[in-house]
Parts: C-alpha cells; sequence; structure tokens
C-alpha cells in the first residue's frame, strides 16, 4: 500500500481514461501527459494503461508500506527520499518504510508516480481515474490528502533481475545509472509552437484574424484547470460568437465572447457552443498537460497529413523506447 501523508496542491489518480461515455454526458478523462503515464508503467513492468498518481505543482508525500518498483515521469521536480534527490525517468526501488517527498517542480506541470502493479480504485465505466467534476472513479472522487491509503494492485514481476540487482543497495532507494530518453517526446514546455489544425469556425475569424492566432503570443491564466487552459493575449473575434452545440475533444481551441481562447484539455465539458477556430494535433496533448499559469503559448497551422505523420514518428520512437527498456531491465 501507499500511505499519504501529505496530499499536495492536486494529486489524483489516473488512468488511460473512460472512453465510449460522452453521449451519456461522461467525458474520457485520464491522465493529461498520456505520454508520461504509458512510460513510466512501461519502466515498472505494467501495462500502459494502469492507474497511478497524477502530481500537479508541489506537496506529495508518500510513503511505502512494502519494498516497492516506481517511476517518476513528467515535469522535472524537486523530489527526494531519505534526504536523497530521486532522479526521474527509470525504474527506483524504494524500500518498506520510505517516504517519497515532492518539492516544487521545476519545469512543467505534472508529475506521474507508477508503481509496480498499478494503483487499486474501482472499475466506473471502464476506468479508474479521478473525475473530479462527478466525484467518481480514483479514490473516492476526489483529490487525494493525508491519512488516504492507497492498495496496490498484486505485482506481477516482469524484471526480476533489475529488482534483484537494485534490493542490494538497503534502505531508501535504488536506480540503475541509466534512464529512458524523452527529450523529444516528455512534453515539457519550449520555444516550438503548438501545432493547431484548422477548426470548423476558423473562417469566421476572417483572413487577418487567423493571421492573428498564428503569429499572436497567449499566456496561460491561473483559472486553468484540468478541465482546460484558459489564455490571455490579443482579443479574437469571430463572425458568429455562438454555435450550435457540438460535441469536443482533448485539445479543440474554442473561442467565447470575450475573445480570449480557452484550449480544452482531458476534463473537457462534452459539448460546447462556443466556435472551434482550432485543434491542436494529437502529438501535442503532452506539452498542453505540461503547461502552468504563466507559460507562453504560440500557434502554428498544420494539416491533418502533417499531424498523422507527427503522431506515426512519436509512436514509433516509444515503441524503440519500450523494446529496448524491456531489454534493459532484463539484461542490461
Amino acid at each position: 500500500m501507499l500511505k499519504v501523508l501529505r496530499g499536495g496542491q492536486l494529486s489524483t489518480v489516473q488512468d488511460a481514461g473512460r472512453m465510449g461515455w460522452q453521449a451519456l454526458g461522461v467525458t474520457p478523462g485520464g491522465a493529461l501527459d498520456a505520454v508520461a503515464l504509458r512510460v513510466g508503467n512501461w519502466l515498472v513492468g505494467n501495462a500502459d494503461h494502469l492507474a497511478a498518481i497524477e502530481m500537479t505543482w508541489a506537496g506529495l508525500q508518500v510513503s511505502f508500506t512494502e519494498d516497492t518498483l516506481i517511476a517518476l515521469t513528467g515535469a522535472r521536480a524537486e523530489v527526494s527520499c531519505e534526504e536523497r534527490s530521486v532522479p526521474f525517468w527509470r525504474p527506483l526501488w524504494i524500500s518498506r518504510g520510505s517516504v517519497l517527498r515532492m518539492g516544487q517542480v521545476i519545469a512543467g506541470a505534472r508529475v506521474y508516480l507508477c508503481v509496480q502493479g498499478g494503483i487499486m480504485a474501482p472499475v466506473v465505466m471502464g476506468g479508474l481515474g479521478t473525475d473530479l467534476r462527478n466525484r467518481f472513479g480514483g479514490y473516492e472522487g476526489r483529490a487525494l490528502k493525508a491519512g488516504d491509503t492507497l492498495a496496490l494492485r498484486p505485482q506481477q514481476d516482469r524484471y526480476p533481475r533489475l529488482r534483484v540487482l537494485l534490493r542490494q543497495h538497503g534502505s531508501g532507494f535504488a536506480s540503475p545509472p541509466w534512464q529512458v530518453s524523452m527529450w523529444r517526446d516528455s512534453g515539457l514546455p519550449g520555444d516550438r509552437p503548438i501545432r493547431l489544425l484548422a477548426g470548423p469556425h476558423q473562417s469566421g475569424l476572417g483572413d487577418q484574424g487567423v493571421a492573428t492566432l498564428h503569429s499572436a503570443e497567449f499566456r496561460v491564466l491561473p483559472q486553468s484547470d484540468r478541465q482546460a487552459l484558459r489564455l490571455q493575449g490579443v482579443a479574437l473575434t469571430a463572425a458568429n460568437d455562438r454555435q450550435p452545440s457540438a460535441g469536443v475533444c482533448f485539445g479543440v481551441l474554442q473561442l467565447p465572447p470575450d475573445g480570449h481562447p480557452i484550449l480544452l484539455l482531458a476534463d473537457h465539458q462534452t459539448t460546447g457552443g462556443y466556435p472551434v477556430i482550432g485543434v491542436a494535433a494529437s502529438v501535442e496533448r503532452t506539452r498542453l498537460a505540461q503547461l502552468k499559469p504563466g507559460d507562453s503559448v504560440h500557434f502554428v497551422g498544420c494539416g491533418q497529413d502533417e499531424a498523422h505523420r507527427l503522431l506515426q514518428e512519436r509512436e514509433r520512437r516509444l515503441m524503440t523506447i519500450r523494446h529496448e527498456l524491456a531489454w534493459r531491465a532484463q539484461y542490461g
């Protein structure tokens, strides 16, 4: 089990999401940074969809009741165990009774704690993740707080040699000398603009409005959450600021009447009536997940063929990482 000593600013149990229920008003939800969740699960020998803890910005502290293999992925943050700095993007052997402490995020917004076996939670509509708005899934449908105890699924030891090597190091934690190279796909903010496909109502901006959308700088507002990134910058104007309500998805860029765009994230509403002026390419979702208040956002136009190519290239890189990781864990 994991014992929560401090809940942090916002820590929730999240998995790959619950798909197929939007017609009933239930958002897919799940981990905002799906790449970090997948790779973290691979690092501990789990299937890539199992539940982990998503930590936002700072503060989570947990203790372990048994020796456990874990991994930290996602944002760069100050994390320590028994007064030693804990590395990211590699398997970590944590001994019984050790306490993991997360400090401030240095770059990005969200850190993922994956544990061998995965976090145990009730299955609701095919998913384990926390739906904060509807208050179900995860741990009692809410953020974690001090005193919570999270059960773990039975550990399937797919990396026995790695476990033997690491547990010889005694108390605290131990890790191998290698880590997964995520320099292209970690999602950490950078200078590269977000690639944006044209939305069905983008033409309503006019040529000048579209040019402004692709050249202006926007800032993420503090009102942002798991539902959406609220952006502020040059106010845009659409020909029709209201549209018939229609289905929306992760990455949709809506334009409300005040002219400041809203970028929908994993906990988005299932339908919306604001004009959809763009949709972020799927490959950009992990970057959207790691944006925090004050971060700068730029957009650049992208076609469907390019969006498909970029996603396929990333999936090939991830599959290479997965196979290399399995080899290292067994023989490296």
